[in-house]
């Protein structure tokens, strides 16, 4: 499986990108914290995966970056630059 995120040159249309894709991270967080408040001795779990989770989705939908996945290995790239192989 390819996760690619593709650079946007045009300014606006990069900015209503951004805008849409962290919706689902908000909304994540929403529920995250609703099920914390519920179930308080999961509550610093759910709060760590939901911060876990935000961090990424502003890794790969505002810095550009590619994640390529397969059975045998997982590689991130940010500007063409190896992170994680």
């Amino acid at each position: 499986m390819i996760l690619n995120v593709n650079v946007v040159l045009d300014k606006s249309q990069f900015d209503r990108i951004k805008t849409v894709n962290s919706l689902p991270g908000l909304v994540s967080v929403v529920i995250l914290l609703f099920i914390a408040s519920i179930s308080e001795s999961l509550f610093w779990i759910n709060l760590a995966s939901a911060i876990a989770g935000v961090l990424l989705i502003y890794f790969l939908f505002y810095l550009n970056a590619k994640i390529e996945i397969a059975p045998d290995f997982l590689m991130l790239k940010y500007k063409d630059k190896l992170l994680i192989h």
